[in-house]
């Protein structure tokens, strides 16, 4: 299987597109879909086969630059739900004063 940044982009790939603002969104290319905002659409074929850093225009003329995600960016947009934390569970998660490495040479009295 060829590293997921060789070559143009095919079907089953991550996009990270951002717009004129810094704004990021991410996505896997599917063939015959279409990338939606408030601002237009464009289908996902012209990506499709469209070397990294191509530029696409959606039905309202806004630009988008389109890359492969980075790790930090796809774990950002990664899906992820909410936990319940119980308090007595808190208590562990809480850093202690002993926990760094600066306070691991202290000693009481």
């Amino acid at each position: 299987m060829p590293p997921a940044d060789a070559g143009p982009s095919a079907v089953g790939d991550q996009v990270q597109l951002t717009d004129p603002k810094g704004r990021h969104y991410t996505f896997t290319l599917e063939e015959g879909k279409n990338f939606h905002t408030h601002k237009g659409s464009f289908p996902h074929d012209e990506l499709i086969g469209a070397p990294e850093g191509s530029v696409v225009r959606t039905t309202g003329n806004v630009a988008y630059l389109a890359l492969r995600p980075l790790l930090p960016d796809y774990v950002l947009s990664m899906p992820r739900g909410a936990a319940v934390v119980y308090p007595k569970d808190a208590g562990r998660s809480w850093p202690s004063p002993t926990s760094s490495p600066a306070r691991a040479s202290w000693r009481p009295g």
